[in-house]
């Protein structure tokens, strides 16, 4: 994935080549024009590691019947508001209009 995106930058900057040209189509038709920058936001998402105590929680949460509330200790929910707090850092990438439309997506995490 990380090949994929230095690919699309590229040709983003190099502009001349078919993947350049796609990738002018897909904002020119989309009204998109942010899609390379994007992409490397959502990498950057997918790449986080996630705190193996939160996940072993949240994983044992989900062997529960649906709709089961599951309980955080201090530490656990420490953690669950670090990822949430990186989360949205790297989304809206300094961007501080995203960052507060990311946050207000979760009011309760107070972050």
């Amino acid at each position: 994935m990380a090949a994929f995106h230095a690919l699309l930058r590229q040709a983003e900057i190099g502009g001349s080549s078919t993947l350049a040209q796609s990738i002018d189509d897909i904002a020119q038709h989309s009204g998109h024009r942010l899609l390379v920058a994007d992409f490397r936001r959502a990498l950057a998402v997918m790449q986080l590691k996630a705190d193996p105590m939160l996940l072993k929680a949240l994983g044992q949460a989900g062997a529960g019947a649906p709709g089961e509330v599951t309980v955080l200790n201090d530490a656990q929910e420490a953690g669950y508001r670090s990822n949430c707090d990186s989360i949205i850092r790297m989304l809206s990438d300094g961007d501080p209009w995203l960052s507060t439309t990311h946050r207000r997506l979760y009011p309760y995490l107070d972050l």
